[in-house]
C-alpha cells in the first residue's frame, strides 16, 4: 500500500474512509474554525479497527509591529475504533499515549487536549499507546516511534490571491505525506504531496478562492504504519503541525 492518504481538516475527532492510492494533489474546500485552524488528521482506510493518531504542533502567531512573532508548542492525540459491523465508533475501553489519558467524547472517539495544569501537552519523542481493549477492540501495547521533523519554511505577511504560490520548505524529515492549506474566512485550500516533496505550487487560479483577510498557512507532515491485532488492523499515525499567522490581500 502507498504510504499517501487524502487528509480531512476538520475537527479532530472527523474521520472519514478514503482511498489509499493518492499519487496526485488534491484540494478539499472546508469550512476552518474562525480562530486557528483545527490540526488536520488523516483519514481513516476503510480496514481500520482501530486508529491511533499523535500529533506535535508549532503555531506561529504575530504580535504587534517590531516584535518577533510568538510560536506555541503542544503535543495532543487522537484515537477511534470504527464499528466494522455499522457506523460510529466502539468503546475501546481506557486509552493512553505516552501515560496521558485521553478523554473519551460522547461518540467513543478518544481526544487528549492539553489543559491550564498541563499547557504543553504531550511530550513526544516516539507515541507510546496503550488501550486496555473492549469487546471487539483488542487490547493494544505498542510505540510508533519516527515523528516527521517539524517543517521549517518561511511564511510572508501577507500573500497575494491574485496570482500564482509556491510553498517552499526550507527542511522536512521522516514524512511518508504532507499536507499544506491555506485558511482565510470560511474558506480554505488544502492539498496533499508525497512526503519527499519541498516546493507546494498553487495556481493563481487557486489562490483566488482564498478570502482576503487574516488568516494561516498551515503544513503537516506525517507517516503512518500498521499492525494486526487479535484479527483487527490498527494504524498508526504520527504527525508535526506548523501553523503560521498571515494576511490575503
Amino acid at each position: 500500500m502507498k504510504k499517501t492518504l487524502l487528509p480531512l481538516f476538520a475537527l479532530a475527532l472527523a474521520f472519514t474512509v478514503v482511498s489509499c492510492e493518492k499519487e496526485k494533489a488534491e484540494e478539499t474546500p472546508v469550512t476552518p474554525p474562525a480562530t486557528a485552524p483545527a490540526n488536520p488528521t488523516p483519514a481513516t482506510p476503510s480496514d481500520a479497527a482501530g486508529v491511533l493518531v499523535g500529533i506535535k504542533t508549532v503555531t506561529t502567531v504575530a504580535t504587534f509591529p517590531g516584535f518577533p512573532a510568538s510560536e506555541i508548542e503542544l503535543g495532543t492525540a487522537v484515537a477511534v475504533f470504527p464499528n466494522q459491523a455499522a457506523s460510529g465508533f466502539l468503546d475501546a475501553g481506557t486509552v493512553t499515549c505516552n501515560e496521558k489519558t485521553l478523554s473519551k467524547q460522547s461518540n467513543n472517539s478518544y481526544v487528549y487536549t492539553p489543559s491550564a495544569t498541563d499547557i504543553e501537552g504531550i511530550d513526544f519523542g516516539g507515541a507510546s499507546w496503550k488501550v486496555a481493549g473492549n469487546g471487539n477492540v483488542p487490547a493494544i501495547d505498542r510505540t510508533f516511534s519516527p515523528f516527521p521533523s517539524n517543517p521549517e519554511f518561511t511564511a510572508p505577511a501577507t500573500i497575494s490571491t491574485g496570482s500564482a504560490y509556491t510553498v517552499t520548505l526550507d527542511r522536512t524529515t521522516g514524512a511518508d505525506s504532507t499536507i499544506v492549506a491555506f485558511h482565510s474566512g470560511n474558506k480554505s485550500l488544502i492539498k496533499t504531496y508525497r512526503g519527499n516533496i519541498t516546493s507546494f505550487q498553487f495556481t493563481a487560479e487557486e489562490m483566488a478562492t482564498i478570502t482576503k483577510g487574516d488568516g494561516y498557512l498551515q503544513v503537516t507532515p506525517y507517516n503512518f504504519t500498521f499492525q494486526t491485532i487479535s484479527g483487527k488492523k490498527i494504524y498508526f499515525f504520527n504527525e508535526a503541525v506548523v501553523t503560521k499567522s498571515v494576511k490575503y490581500n
